[in-house]
């Protein structure tokens, strides 16, 4: 896989790319951007892709997107929170603007990431519910 600026994504027409670890970039369109993840290398990230809404597998790529799926990526496989870790991408509200995090840093930040996801998830879910009628 070599990814370019040019090539589509789940988000618009890629228009920066940055190689952060070996098989993974951040990349950038003019609306949004995320995480792509070469599968045939990290095998282990695709199961961070599993019920994901803002998150796809287009042939051997993962893509998370940037706000908040990327964070399971970053749990599920070791090789993309290392490279976070260490990329100027690795910015939360402990540590704007500071990189690079240690690993443990990131990871913490990943599961506080992935916490506030499923919490505003559930609140989602109950208000689309509604109270019960009986």
């Amino acid at each position: 896989m070599t990814p370019r600026k040019g090539m589509p994504s789940p988000w618009g027409q890629v228009d920066s790319i940055e190689q952060i670890g070996e098989g993974i970039w951040w990349v950038g369109t003019p609306s949004h951007g995320g995480l792509l993840v070469d599968l045939d290398q990290h095998p282990d990230a695709a199961s961070a892709l599993e019920g994901r809404t803002c998150s796809h597998r287009w042939d051997r790529a993962g893509w998370w997107e940037e706000d908040m799926d990327y964070a399971y990526a970053v749990l599920a496989c070791p090789a993309v929170a290392a490279a976070m870790a260490a990329s100027r991408y690795a910015n939360g509200p402990q540590g704007f603007g500071r990189y690079p995090w240690t690993v443990e840093e990131q990871v913490a930040d990943a599961r506080r990431i992935v916490a506030t996801a499923e919490r505003w998830a559930a609140e989602r879910k109950a208000e689309s519910v509604g109270p019960s009628p009986l």
